[in-house]
């Protein structure tokens, strides 16, 4: 496989997993017996209330591993019943529900449908003896890192069948998917006698930073809340928990490693009972986008005046420096201040300020007071605007409201050399125009890149409890837009399908059996497609991710934690690998006179390729004879210490010709560079180990991943690049897959970054937030 930055393929291990069952379960039964008990029919509800009371009853009476589905069909009917992993020597119990003793029966390890085998399965491995991993009800969980003083996060990890599978098949595939969730005290005082059927956690040890999360019964609740801490699983309104997928300086508290250790060790777990696992690999292609496509910026100009409105809560800096800050980014615009809006206004509006929509959630700084956001758009629904955040303060969880409400609101001006600033003023500005353009039916010729394409997207999603389902298509150098809820324009929409030879019913109706869904069923609530003449394609998210060389990567950071003899550093005798290709061999400055069999020098270089050799073995052997003065004070150092010694890092750098930065500090790239060189301490960043990160990515079977622009940061990625595929359902001939990846490389709707899905789908995007959601269409 090539290497670096010029690979064009790339093998990589994901997410999901082939598990092939045994022939017989002769090891699981010598070692358990499986029980199947059945919840009693009159409670088979789907409601979370008496999903709660049946769960808080099970963990009431049951100490072993155990599983609840509510579409088991081992009757041939569906029931909601209970599988118990039971030690061969333990007698089973009877257990009851809702006062009602539940039918049960031994079953074998081959009757229940291999999913739910595997799931029972990674309860009993999450009752093992290893750090970190707990159960809440049934579902399986790893503790991953504290959030603030007493909140902690944990993800939890699901087992999801492939449902192209046969239950009957020997191999199945199943997704390995994390999800993160926080874990809080609760927010009133737990008291004594009342029955709770939330499920509780207690903190059982605490050591070297690791935290032992165990469900508590409904019985130890109250008891273990007047001697320990009791903690509760919370969402909160309007926020999502996150854990990055990635990140450099925190690996082992990432979701990647977390997945990717789960898997390595769940595997081995499964094997010895006689399960064979292996994680799915796919061969992925980069992509080579159209550089006119990639590079393509929004003709801003066009906007020619922008209406800046102040709705900022604290207006101590004047809004004229803002406009002034604006103006001198964007010269091509005029900015003017808005005093007022009006209903009858049709110019763009940038409205500054000083405030994030969640600041006004629970437990954030300005909890209780109106968000201005909301009022301005459902009074002012026509008129194209976009907000911008002025105020730099970091949005933290609130204590004492009003503290902290003065606190946020307590900022600076903006600093207009952040080059984080102005990429966020540049994100508002080109979302304005998106908006201006969708809004005000602007002609789309020169304002937008890919518009003779002959599709219509259409995007199918719901927002804020509202179901949305909208169309996009280009002509006559308009953007088109539909609102396919309504009648009318579902049946115009359909004659254009009908002109095009595309049955919507027909592909609709396969559509839902890939997803699983069964004639009478719910209709489906999420779809992306893409639909022109005899074609008629979804967008599917695979709920697949690469899995980055995490095993590697930790070995690596470990090593630059590890001591070594301070002679262990010496270079001047790897002088020939640490060396560049312009320089010459120690052989050949032997050859032409330059040094003695020792390294010393003997006569200066008479061309540029000989200066160079010489410099460079001369700067290796001075820095070897520093290297044994620092060994008379550390005879060990890390790579660490010997890089951030502010002592001796200052001479290490003279010694090869560095000089300070602004800040008077001596940076030691160079020296981590020169052991790089040698493989000594390789970087967590070298593209084999995360091979996708950067760039588009496809595969022959209309994969695809988007990755990012530019090389893995220090800090990693906050978000999984997952892999999603192009299902063509009719006319794979007139798929267009270049264009559709080229579609995904325009860096105006993630500034400097390309976007997840062709761009088209962001205008529907802005279509609904800024039309549909406030507009009778």
């Amino acid at each position: 496989m090539p290497k670096g930055k010029n690979r064009t393929t790339a093998n990589v291990r994901t997410t999901t997993i082939s598990v092939t069952k045994p022939d017989a379960f002769t090891v699981l039964d010598s070692e358990f017996k499986l029980v199947r008990y059945v919840i009693p029919d009159r409670l088979n509800k789907r409601d979370w209330k008496t999903f709660q009371r049946i769960h808080a009853q099970l963990k009431e009476q049951l100490d072993f591993p155990y599983k609840s589905y509510q579409y088991d069909k081992l009757d041939g009917s569906e029931r909601w019943a209970v599988y118990v992993l039971y030690p061969k020597s333990v007698t089973p119990i009877v257990l009851t529900v809702e006062n009602t003793e539940m039918d049960s029966r031994t079953v074998s390890f081959g009757e229940p449908e291999l999913h739910l085998l595997l799931k029972l399965l990674q309860v009993q491995y999450f009752r093992g003896e290893e750090h970190g991993k707990f159960i809440g009800r049934d579902a399986c969980f790893i503790y991953a890192k504290r959030d603030g003083k007493s909140a902690h996060i944990c993800m939890e990890i699901n087992l999801k069948g492939d449902l192209g599978n046969r239950d009957t098949d020997a191999t199945q595939l199943f997704k390995v998917i994390g999800s993160a969730h926080k874990f809080v005290i609760p927010k009133k005082p737990l008291e004594a006698g009342k029955q709770y059927l939330n499920a509780y956690y207690g903190i059982s040890n605490m050591s070297d930073g690791i935290v032992f999360f165990r469900q508590l019964k409904p019985s130890q609740v109250i008891e273990f809340s007047k001697t320990s801490q009791v903690y509760e699983q919370r969402t909160f309104e309007g926020r999502r928990t996150t854990l990055d997928y990635y990140s450099l300086d925190d690996v082992e508290r990432s979701r990647g490693y977390l997945l990717n250790a789960f898997i390595a060790g769940f595997a081995a777990f499964l094997g010895k009972y006689g399960f064979v696992v292996q994680p799915v690999e796919r061969q992925f292609t980069k992509f080579d986008p159209t550089p006119e496509i990639t590079e393509f910026e929004l003709p801003l100009d066009m906007l020619e005046v922008v209406n800046i409105y102040d709705m900022r809560l604290n207006q101590h800096i004047p809004i004229e420096r803002y406009r002034t800050l604006f103006q001198s980014m964007f010269p091509q615009v005029r900015f003017e201040v808005l005093q007022q809006l009006t209903s009858n206004l049709k110019v763009a509006v940038l409205y500054i300020m000083d405030y994030e929509p969640e600041a006004f959630d629970e437990e954030m700084p300005l909890h209780g007071q109106n968000d201005p956001y909301q009022s301005l758009y459902e009074q002012y629904p026509q008129i194209p605007k976009q907000g911008l955040n002025v105020n730099p303060n970091e949005l933290k969880r609130a204590e004492d409201y009003d503290k902290t409400e003065r606190a946020y609101l307590d900022y600076d001006r903006l600093n207009a050399d952040d080059k984080g600033i102005r990429q966020a003023i540049t994100v508002s500005m080109n979302q304005l125009f998106l908006k201006d353009l969708i809004m005000g039916s602007r002609a789309i010729q020169d304002r937008l890149p890919i518009t003779d394409v002959p599709f219509a997207f259409v995007r199918k999603v719901t927002q804020q409890r509202v179901s949305y389902e909208t169309a996009l298509n280009f002509e006559n150098g308009i953007a088109q837009f539909l609102d396919l809820r309504d009648p009318e324009q579902r049946e115009a929409f359909n004659q254009r399908l009908e002109s095009w030879g595309v049955s919507w019913d027909k592909n609709y109706q396969m559509l839902a059996q890939k997803r699983g869904k069964k004639e009478g069923d719910d209709p489906l609530t999420r779809y992306d497609l893409v639909i022109g003449p005899g074609l008629f394609a979804e967008i599917e998210d695979l709920n697949e991710r690469v899995l980055y060389e995490f095993d590697e990567i930790t070995q690596r950071q470990e090593k630059r934690r590890n001591p070594f003899p301070i002679h262990d550093f010496k270079l001047a005798e790897r002088y020939d690998d640490v060396r560049t290709s312009a320089m010459l061999s120690r052989s050949e400055l032997l050859k032409h006179g330059l040094i003695d069999a020792e390294g010393n020098g003997l006569r200066s270089g008479q061309t540029k390729k000989q200066t160079q050799s010489l410099e460079l073995i001369t700067q290796l052997r001075d820095y070897d004879a520093l290297l044994d003065e620092i060994r008379q004070q550390y005879p060990e150092r890390t790579v660490q210490e010997l890089c951030e010694d502010e002592h001796w890092m200052p001479r290490i750098a003279q010694i090869f010709g560095r000089q300070p930065d602004e800040q008077g500090k001596y940076q030691s790239r160079f020296l981590r560079d020169l052991y790089k060189r040698i493989d000594m301490f390789p970087s967590d960043r070298e593209g084999e180990l995360t091979p996708t990160y950067q760039g588009i990515w496809s595969d022959n079977q209309h994969r695809f991943i988007v990755g990012d622009v530019y090389s893995l940061k220090l800090t990693g990625q906050a978000r999984a690049h997952l892999i999603r595929q192009f299902v063509i359902y009719q006319g794979a001939a007139q798929f267009d897959s270049h264009t559709m990846l080229d579609a995904t490389s325009v860096k105006f709707v993630r500034l400097n970054q390309f976007t997840v899905y062709p761009y088209f789908f962001h205008l529907l995007d802005v279509f609904i937030e800024n039309v549909l959601q406030y507009q009778i269409v």
